[in-house]
């Protein structure tokens, strides 16, 4: 339903990737969490990462390759992805989520606070429980902030296009100009 607030982790089940971290966090909030709150973990489990998944609350798992088709539907039908990642130097989850309007909860590492759709508002910090108090604080917060936080998505892309366009303009101009 429209009332639901759902989560979604998409991609590599990797340690790198902080889903240790996520589901550790899930554990222990998912008692203060209404019941139209869920997660969906959907990816690839390439080193077995084990988890007893009969442990957690309004969590579904989609253990697998997510095809290119899957996974644009799973974004669209979540209303955040969380990135808890602990390292890396580029994301397609995260160019693909805001490229579809969905906010994207991120971990305070240098290729997410440097990243031009990123919302400040929505880095968190992966030390001790603040993962914890960040996730309660957007499900508190969903109904007063999300519609804000699209339309914050919405336009950065679009300013973005259209600095983007201006440049390839300015470029193929010049190129005219001395031809």
């Amino acid at each position: 339903t429209s009332s639901d607030i759902r989560f979604l982790f998409v991609g590599h089940l990797r340690a790198e990737k902080g889903i240790k971290k996520l589901l550790d966090c899930w554990l222990e909030i998912q008692d203060r969490l209404p019941q139209n709150v869920s997660l969906t973990v959907a990816g690839s489990n390439p080193n077995d990462y084990e988890f007893d998944t009969s442990l957690y609350k309004n969590v579904e798992f989609q253990i697998g390759f997510v095809a290119d088709s899957q996974f644009e539907k799973l974004v669209h039908s979540h209303d955040y992805v969380v990135m808890p990642y602990s390292g890396g130097t580029n994301s397609g989850v995260l160019s693909v989520a805001t490229s579809l309007n969905r906010p994207c909860l991120v971990s305070n590492i240098e290729m997410f606070l440097t990243h031009p759709f990123v919302l400040k508002e929505l880095v968190f910090d992966l030390s001790g429980d603040n993962i914890n108090a960040f996730i309660l604080d957007v499900v508190n917060q969903h109904q007063n902030r999300y519609f804000d936080l699209v339309s914050q998505i919405k336009s950065r892309r679009n300013g973005y296009i259209f600095e983007f366009e201006k440049g390839v303009n300015h470029f193929f101009q010049k190129k005219k100009d001395v031809l």
